[in-house]
């Protein structure tokens, strides 16, 4: 089968499990690098092409909920804190901002291959330090005040 012009070989097993009920197994491998993939899930009526395309969109949700948690989501009670609810809608768009700068990092040729939400942020912060060394440097601000830019007390 081809999703998302890759080539996967999968299998669907319908079965019963006492404490469960029906479900269905699917195992999908990626025809090229042999990547295997496990689902279980009560959608039993759904077909293969089905399943994997709900797989693969849950995939992507898992990937930016881990990306998030990494940005600084916490265990918080969004209905009961404002500052929470202010926190996550800024942790998205930093999710939004850097997945855009990953992907035009690589059609730029800035990188040579897709960087991870956690390397992406590492390019970032050194570019942010080697601009503001050049910020410092060109100033014609006393010391002083230098120091109170940095100064994060």
């Amino acid at each position: 089968m081809v999703v998302e012009g890759e080539l996967y070989n999968a299998c669907q097993l319908d079965v019963f499990i006492p404490t469960v009920g029906n479900v269905c197994f699917v195992v999908n491998v990626k025809a090229d690098t042999k990547d295997v993939h496990l689902l279980c899930t009560n959608l039993t009526g759904c077909s293969l092409e089905e399943l994997v395309g709900h797989a693969f969109v849950m995939c992507k949700i898992n990937k930016f909920h881990k990306d998030a948690k990494f940005l600084g989501f916490g265990e918080y009670r969004f209905r009961t804190s404002e500052a929470a609810l202010i926190h996550a809608h800024l942790v998205v768009l930093a999710c939004i901002l850097l997945e855009i700068l990953r992907r035009r990092l690589l059609r730029y040729g800035i990188v040579k291959g897709k960087l991870s939400i956690e390397e992406t942020i590492e390019w970032v912060r050194k570019k942010a330090v080697h601009l503001f060394m050049h910020r410092v440097r060109e100033s014609k601000l006393p010391m002083r005040s230098i120091l109170n830019l940095i100064n994060t007390n």
